[in-house]
């Protein structure tokens, strides 16, 4: 059975860091509203570094509530499918902007 892909219209925001405010230890994230916390993992130490942007572990987001890590200059695409986390270039191949 063949699928087609529903033209539909989605929320989607480049995410490249935290920005800290001037009091040490408190952060602005600028979309806040995509819940992207710092990504801190036992088994990955915060200078290691990432093998799909080649950025330490320290400079990356997660979100929780969808398990997701991700990487600065990744795509948060938000639609009737849900979350998901996609880098640039799978993001221009499979959305264009209005």
């Amino acid at each position: 059975m063949r699928y087609k892909i529903i033209d539909n219209r989605v929320d989607a925001t480049q995410w490249f860091e935290f920005l800290y405010d001037r009091v040490p230890g408190i952060y602005i994230d600028p979309i806040y509203h995509l819940d992207v916390g710092f990504f801190r993992d036992p088994d990955n130490p915060g200078y290691q570094v990432c093998e799909k942007c080649g950025k330490t572990n320290h400079e990356h987001g997660w979100i929780s509530r969808i398990e997701a890590k991700v990487c600065p200059g990744d795509y948060i695409v938000t639609g009737v499918f849900g979350t998901i986390v996609l880098n640039e270039d799978a993001f221009r191949g499979a959305f264009k902007g209005e």
